[in-house]
């Protein structure tokens, strides 16, 4: 009996000194009250919770236990930081349930109190194939379920990476289109009218919404961030869609008023290299007529070029071409400089801006927008004086100036405004000029140097203006040097008619020895009437600031002491204190 009665008191002293030792370690972690929240998903389980600020976490530890079982097992060690966890190592219809200890940094523990645990389990996997693991964000889907509605429809990859770009970033009002050659952004009319029913309908938020279940999870999202994410999503997409489904058939107009071919970039690499690319608008006219690269006398036939299936083509030209034109047949589509040790692109709006690494694409609408650009030019090369205008809205902190040859010659110094700004100067160089002067618009941000374009100066006078202050260059005979610019636009690319004359095109046009310059004066004023080339040299001067009255005038040019080429016939008109006024038109000489 007395043994009996011993043993019971050895036993109750183990299992006194055991529930001695539980509570020691119990005791370690301090039950607090944790924001603690479990949602179902298929396939995964989401666990969300929050750490009081008072507490300052080393590490979270997650523990598990599924219904039955007997102990928590832990199953992830997380960083203070991270305050979800994503559990896919679920079997469905099983409950689990979920404990979480904070460690912070004087090595105490902290734990959800245990009678409020929280629990809960992962639902079948309705569609295993219509799972993408890949997917990691709601502009994912977004785009993951047009491109699904729009099969059996063929997209290539230009389309595929547009449709990336709809939820995510703010399309500008030209950008889009270039990233298709032309003949493809024809052919996109089914397509894009596809795509617009999908995007329009309005069962489309309802159909994104039904992906909840599979990807909330995977996206470490909440209901309620779920429901936000998908409504601004949808908002930014189609307000995007919008915008590029209305331009859709302006930019096919616009594109179809294109030559077969143009160039849209040159690099220049003196004294080793030069080329320039080419890029095919219309694919189905390209063989119909003899294309060339010509500078003076010197010339290339583009015709081994122009294959099938081909958007972008590369032509070596000497390294001494100034400038370049495209010829087809006896007309000149286009007259470019190159710029010596430079890689440049020209722009459908007639700019002129650097060609950068990151460039993928050749073809460019417009520049890249910036908070300043140059507005209005106007170019005395006889007496080598630039005047030129700057327009835009440049922030506190940005520098911009205009360097000449490596030299600044304005540091521009605007002044803040939340409206629209027009500063201009006079810029005067002393010396004459054999080459092209290059004068560039940069900018200092972060110690970096930005170029954001060129103006091209040679021996020819000029005046140009962008159309309504941000559109295309023109050439302009009215001086809104200091205030914006009033001048409308017909149609795309349409250059303004003077109002003080009219300069017909030669004829014949090409010719061969003599050729007839006609014009119509409509007001009396002083005239200047010469040839230049190619080079913008200038080989003749019909008339040197000369008296006229109103009327039609004549002149019949004798060319048979000059080489074959282009020539250009450049008529400037003055009246009283005004600006002159100047237009040229090309001309070819064929012996």
């Amino acid at each position: 009996m007395i043994n009996v009665i011993n043993n019971v008191k050895k036993v109750c002293c183990i299992v006194f000194w055991l529930s001695c030792l539980a509570y020691a370690e119990n005791s370690n972690e301090i039950a607090i009250s944790i924001d603690f929240s479990v949602y179902n998903g298929e396939g995964s389980i989401l666990l969300c919770w929050s750490i009081p600020d008072s507490i300052k976490g080393k590490k979270t530890i997650i523990y598990s236990q599924k219904f039955g079982d007997k102990e928590f097992k832990e199953i992830a060690v997380l960083p203070p930081e991270t305050l979800f966890f994503l559990e896919t190592n679920c079997y469905p219809g099983e409950r689990y349930f979920y404990k979480i200890v904070i460690q912070d940094i004087h090595d105490k523990f902290f734990s959800v109190d245990s009678e409020n645990l929280p629990f809960g389990s992962c639902d079948l996997i309705q569609d295993q194939f219509l799972f993408n693991n890949n997917l990691q964000s709601v502009s994912n889907l977004l785009v993951k379920h047009i491109k699904d509605r729009l099969l059996p429809i063929q997209i290539g990859d230009n389309y595929s990476q547009l449709l990336e770009v709809l939820p995510i970033d703010k399309i500008k009002d030209y950008n889009w289109i270039e990233k298709f050659p032309s003949s493809i952004l024809n052919a996109l009319s089914e397509t894009i009218d596809k795509t617009n029913d999908i995007i329009s309908n309005s069962n489309f938020h309802a159909d994104i919404m039904d992906y909840e279940s599979l990807y909330r999870n995977h996206f470490f999202l909440t209901p309620e961030m779920w429901d936000e994410q998908i409504y601004n999503a949808i908002v930014n997409i189609r307000s995007n869609w919008r915008m590029l489904y209305n331009t859709y058939p302006s930019s096919i107009e616009m594109l179809n008023t294109l030559d077969p071919f143009r160039i849209v970039s040159s690099v220049n690499n003196f004294p080793d290299s030069s080329k320039i690319m080419l890029s095919v608008f219309h694919e189905d006219k390209k063989k119909s007529k003899e294309w060339y690269i010509l500078s003076g006398d010197e010339y290339v036939n583009l015709e081994k070029f122009i294959v099938s299936d081909v958007y972008n083509f590369v032509v070596n030209i000497p390294t001494d071409w100034n400038y370049v034109s495209l010829m087809v047949d006896d007309s000149i589509v286009q007259t470019l400089p190159v710029l010596k040790n430079r890689s440049i692109l020209y722009t459908l709006e007639g700019d002129i801006i650097p060609r950068t690494y990151e460039d993928q694409n050749f073809i460019k609408i417009k520049r890249d927008a910036s908070s300043l650009w140059f507005n209005e030019i106007i170019w005395n090369a006889n007496l080598r004086r630039l005047e030129v205008e700057l327009a835009g809205r440049p922030g506190l902190n940005e520098k911009y100036f205009i360097k000449v040859r490596d030299e600044i010659f304005w540091n521009i110094d605007p002044g803040y405004s939340f409206n629209t700004q027009y500063i201009d100067s006079l810029l005067s160089f002393e010396t004459q000029f054999d080459s092209l002067l290059i004068v560039e618009l940069q900018s200092l941000n972060d110690s970096l140097t930005i170029t954001h374009e060129f103006i091209i100066l040679d021996t020819i006078s000029k005046s140009i203006a962008r159309l309504n202050d941000s559109g295309p260059w023109a050439l302009a005979n009215v001086n809104t040097l200091g205030s914006t610019n009033v001048i409308s636009q017909n149609n795309y690319d349409s250059q303004l008619v003077p109002q003080l004359f009219v300069l017909y095109q030669n004829y014949p046009n090409p010719f061969n020895g003599q050729t007839k310059i006609t014009f119509d004066l409509l007001e009396n004023a002083k005239l200047s009437l010469y040839i230049t080339d190619a080079k913008g040299r200038v080989q003749e001067r019909i008339l040197e600031e000369e008296f006229y009255n109103s009327g039609t005038y004549n002149f019949l040019w004798d060319a048979e002491h000059l080489s074959s080429g282009i020539y250009f016939i450049s008529l400037q008109a003055e009246v009283d204190h005004l600006p002159p006024a100047l237009i040229s038109r090309k001309m070819i000489y064929l012996k």
